[in-house]
């Protein structure tokens, strides 16, 4: 019987992480609004310090855009990735040192991504968001997303659940986008 019990506890609580990573509206698959190639869209956040990230102003350096949730598994996996490739990229020689990072929580408010940004010590800069408004300007369903943007404004790698980059991965990315 108590067998049976912890077995249900499991599978409920692996249903939630899971619906975490998720859009969580039935009937939506993960589609991709922006694809490599595409352009990004236009968009305006506030960082955790207060300064203005601005899509409009992506020309002439490379930029990471990341989508997350705290809550989410795969973004818990993924994001001590992000950092790594942030910090290592950050020590490195120019042009690579200027690559722009921004990560954005999708549906989650300031208090919580800051208390988890906070924790695990990160450095790249975020914005909390506490809809889903600017990450549906990006993709329909499904997270940590994770996109490199050219010079020209252009996505040149683009990455979800399901293929993850670690931080090499990612940092050759972003070379490959300077290029």
């Amino acid at each position: 019987m108590k067998r049976n019990l912890l077995l249900l506890l499991l599978a409920m609580v692996s249903g939630w992480l899971l619906a975490a990573c998720n859009d969580g509206e039935d009937g939506i698959k993960p589609v991709d609004t922006v694809r490599v190639g595409d352009r990004v869209p236009a968009f305006q956040v506030t960082l955790h310090d207060g300064t203005t990230f601005d899509s409009r102003t992506l020309e002439g350096k490379v930029t990471v855009i990341t989508f997350f949730n705290t809550t989410c598994g795969d973004c818990r996996r993924f994001l001590p990735q992000l950092e790594a490739a942030y910090r290592q990229v950050k020590t490195a020689a120019a042009p690579l040192a200027q690559t722009r990072f921004v990560a954005i929580s999708r549906a989650q408010n300031d208090a919580d991504v800051t208390h988890y940004w906070t924790a695990q010590q990160f450095t790249v800069p975020y914005s909390a968001q506490g809809d889903r408004a600017i990450y549906r300007l990006f993709a329909q369903a499904v997270i940590p997303r994770v996109y490199v943007i050219n010079r020209e404004g252009k996505v040149t790698a683009a990455f979800n659940d399901v293929d993850t980059p670690d931080a090499t991965k990612l940092q050759a990315a972003i070379a490959a986008a300077w290029q």
